[in-house]
């Protein structure tokens, strides 16, 4: 719960709004939230409880939050639904990070850019066994092509790539394994060059949802919701843990 800002409604104004929340009509939504957290997370040492309870330390440190929420009946419900699994997702991974042994610094948010590079490489045999160099200066700490995470990089985006429907993965292949153009699929398929240059970027951004989404943005609302740590690329250190992890399972 380290993003929360703990000062930024006054004592006066939590009162005012906490006095507005029907705390029973909140219960059935995070008991639901607990509940499904629990059973991705419980192996790991999440419990149904404590995850409960960080959601309602996130309702009780937001009250007015929750009430904007209440006020916009049904879609509200979902919408606080939504910020309190993204709050509960946020605490399992941390869980899962310890119990695994590994940072959650550790995972490598991917961009777009990226991942049509990374798809290259994937369609490689070579790649898989010669990192790109990496250009002369300072490498990050999270370069997914130095200290060994190049494997682990590829290994992720592969079973990302598996799991998209037909019709993206044929795209993609065509595009980064047998090298076609937009044009050139885009007279094959009786589309213009820009509905096809879509279709690909659409594909791609589908695969880095796979990969669990974009490397989160600053907001200027209050919000938490933003905050989203699904499994990214994983540093060697990541993957070590959970392959030992699978292994002993």
């Amino acid at each position: 719960m380290d993003d929360i800002n703990h000062d930024e409604v006054s004592a006066e104004e939590a009162a005012d709004c906490s006095a507005d929340i029907n705390y029973d009509s909140i219960t059935p939504v995070v008991e639901s939230v607990a509940s499904d957290m629990s059973r991705r997370y419980g192996q790991y040492g999440a419990d149904r409880a404590d995850i409960s309870q960080e959601c309602w330390l996130w309702i009780f440190l937001h009250p007015e939050k929750v009430v904007e929420f209440l006020d916009n009946g049904d879609y509200g419900v979902k919408q606080l639904a939504k910020t309190l699994r993204n709050e509960a997702q946020d605490y399992g991974e941390s869980v899962k990070a310890q119990h695994l042994g590994y940072s959650l610094d550790d995972l490598y948010h991917y961009r777009k850019d990226e991942v049509r590079m990374l798809l290259d490489a994937v369609f490689d045999e070579e790649a898989w066994t010669e990192p790109p160099v990496s250009e002369e200066g300072p490498t990050g700490r999270r370069d997914p092509a130095t200290g060994g995470g190049w494997i682990a990089t590829l290994t992720d985006v592969s079973q990302a790539f598996d799991r998209l429907q037909e019709k993206d993965r044929d795209l993609l292949i065509a595009f980064h394994r047998e090298g076609w153009t937009n044009k050139m699929l885009a007279d094959s398929a009786g589309v213009t060059e820009q509905t096809m240059s879509y279709r690909h970027d659409s594909a791609v951004r589908r695969l880095v949802d796979k990969l669990g989404g974009p490397r989160p943005r600053p907001q200027h609302d209050e919000d938490c919701s933003h905050v989203w740590r699904n499994r990214h690329a994983l540093s060697n250190t990541t993957a070590r843990a959970i392959q030992q992890q699978n292994y002993e399972e």
